[in-house]
């Protein structure tokens, strides 16, 4: 498969700057107004107008603008992301089109492929057990906005993508985090770097230090994929430059998900290098069960229940580190305050789940007393943070075997299609999409990110990558090899 080259006229070019230069003005007034208004008129307009050019485009804005999406409350019930879920609505409503004009044709769906067949299975898997749901407002609602995650991040760039667009997507998310990035360090720097300043320093854009260090350290592949395809020693030196800020970013975000990632990563490199992914599955599979029993054995998960009086928040990473290792951290057993309700629900509801998006509406029946912590009131309305067992409670057992057969059938798929890419290129970019759904799964391991609009858009779009890549290398027709 060829890469389709994309021409770009000087008048398209002058347009998506001009209304680069608009949206800025009308976020500035925004923020500084308090006034939603503008900015979403400014949206409509310039986004059709960009949208009779080449809707490809907008999927520069969205990369452009994503590290700077920030939550926007109408009222008590109503809220959204400015502006990345206006831009996702409209490349929903774009790829809704798209399928309904094109059909099969140039394999708008790639249905030949298993990640493709599996995501289509993991929607219908999100359908049907909302028919069952405890919810069903709830529940459509997340099937609708899981929509606009997949058909504009997976189905509608296996229409255009190509190296070239990938390469410019992420340089232009790069260097438009790395503002960010420099801002929030210097605003942090004039507290001292205290770990009770951080979540301060980052606002607006970033909701707390956890979305900040989940997009930094989910761009980071890219910035080394950039590094190392760069041919010249100017980019070597950039990009190079950009790898360190972007670890100083992570290690001064205080998230110990995010910076354990890191580490993780790089070991998931060289197993990806060395094919040994299957036995790294195994492995996992294996550790995970052995765990599961060991807990549940002469109920030995009652140990884990935390001393109420002891159990607080704290004022000093190191602090936060020693009373994680002491089982005294608030945030971590606040978790199993809330993983102890989840299982209690899998056992009631095993089959089709409570339905999606429907635990943080149903879990507090389930807990334990001897699990609670200070904010186990949970004012904030938060989920159960860990996205697996998430699954297992809102879609049931079915659902949940989708998501994983999912996330495993990407990992072997993605491995195959690295070792079969043969230029430096590609293989660059393969290995970073790869690096980027490893990290993600890390992250959701104590968090509820795919929802995510800083996380989402990512997962989806590198399996978009490793489809498109695995094409374009003939691997489909080589499966058995």
């Amino acid at each position: 498969m060829q890469d389709a080259a994309i021409y770009i006229s000087k008048k398209e070019k002058w347009a998506f700057f001009l209304s680069i230069a608009i949206f800025l003005l009308a976020l500035y007034q925004f923020i500084d107004k308090d006034n939603p208004i503008p900015l979403l008129g400014v949206l409509s307009l310039f986004s059709v107008f960009i949208l009779l050019l080449d809707y490809r485009s907008i999927y520069f804005l969205f990369f452009l603008t994503i590290p700077y999406s920030i939550e926007f409350s109408f009222s008590q019930t109503l809220g959204t992301d400015l502006p990345s879920e206006p831009i996702m609505w409209l490349l929903f409503g774009i790829g809704i089109l798209s399928l309904i004009t094109r059909g099969l044709k140039e394999k708008f769906l790639y249905l030949d492929n298993p990640i493709t067949i599996l995501i289509i299975l993991h929607v219908i898997a999100i359908f049907f057990t909302s028919l069952f749901s405890q919810d069903h407002i709830l529940s459509f609602k997340y099937f609708i906005a899981k929509l606009w995650y997949i058909i504009p991040f997976f189905f509608l760039p296996l229409n255009f993508i190509n190296t070239e667009i990938v390469i410019k997507l992420f340089k232009v998310c790069i260097w438009s985090l790395a503002i960010g990035i420099m801002i929030t360090i210097f605003r942090h720097s004039l507290q001292n770097f205290t770990f009770d300043s951080i979540n301060l320093v980052m606002k607006p854009f970033f909701r707390n230090h956890v979305s900040y260090a989940a997009i930094a350290v989910l761009v980071l592949p890219f910035v080394w994929a950039m590094f190392r395809i760069s041919t010249n020693k100017m980019g070597k030196l950039v990009y190079g430059f950009l790898i360190l800020l972007y670890i100083l970013a992570i290690s001064l975000s205080y998230t110990r998900a995010a910076m354990g990632s890191i580490v993780l990563a790089v070991a998931a490199y060289y197993i990806f290098q060395w094919k040994l992914i299957k036995q790294a599955i195994i492995a996992s599979v294996m550790v995970v069960m052995i765990g599961g029993l060991f807990l549940y054995n002469n109920n030995a998960w009652l140990d884990l229940a935390p001393n109420f009086e002891k159990t607080i928040s704290h004022d000093e990473f190191g602090n936060l580190i020693s009373a994680t290792y002491k089982l005294e951290d608030i945030s971590s057993m606040e978790r199993i305050h809330r993983w102890v309700a989840g299982v209690a629900m899998v056992e009631d509801k095993p089959i089709f789940g409570f339905g999606p998006s429907t635990f943080y509406s149903f879990y507090k029946p389930y807990t334990l007393t001897s699990f609670q912590t200070y904010v186990s009131d949970n004012p904030e309305h938060s989920g159960i943070h860990n996205y697996y067992l998430m699954v297992l409670v809102e879609q049931g057992i079915f659902g949940f075997l989708i998501f994983i057969s999912l996330v495993i059938t990407t990992l072997l798929y993605g491995e195959k299609v690295y070792h079969l890419t043969k230029s430096l290129r590609d293989k660059t970019l393969v290995m970073a999409s790869l690096l980027c759904v490893i990290i993600v799964l890390i992250l959701n391991t104590m968090n509820d990110l795919l929802e995510v609009d800083k996380v989402g858009f990512i997962f989806f779009f590198c399996l978009s990558l490793l489809v498109y890549f695995g094409r374009k290398t003939s691997f489909d027709t080589n499966l058995d090899q």
